[in-house]
């Protein structure tokens, strides 16, 4: 959760810390307004994405920048997110895909 939240953020912060903390990825999400959203999270995101690009880039580094405005970096987002949570030998593989242990 955020470092500086207070009151009722911080305690929505300490009830969904359990998910954040059992997450496969966590993506942290800004825009050219928003400070560096890795600075604020006691959890290094997997996945930092600078949104609605059309209105501007931040000042910090992001893994990919979108738009839904003009559906801008859209593709590239679906494609981070699959290749990080699924590796590549499973996408190819003709075998069918098990969602079970």
């Amino acid at each position: 959760g955020r470092r500086d939240a207070s009151g009722v953020e911080a305690e929505a912060i300490r009830n969904a810390q359990p998910v954040i903390d059992a997450a496969d990825l966590v993506a942290a999400i800004g825009d050219h307004a928003s400070a560096d959203p890795r600075s604020v999270w006691t959890r290094a995101p997997d996945l930092v994405v600078a949104a609605r690009s059309d209105l501007g880039r931040p000042t910090w580094p992001a893994d990919c920048s979108v738009s839904l405005h003009d559906d801008q970096g859209l593709a590239d987002l679906v494609r981070i997110i699959r290749d990080r949570l699924v590796p590549r030998a499973d996408v190819t593989s003709p075998d069918p895909w098990k969602f079970w242990a």
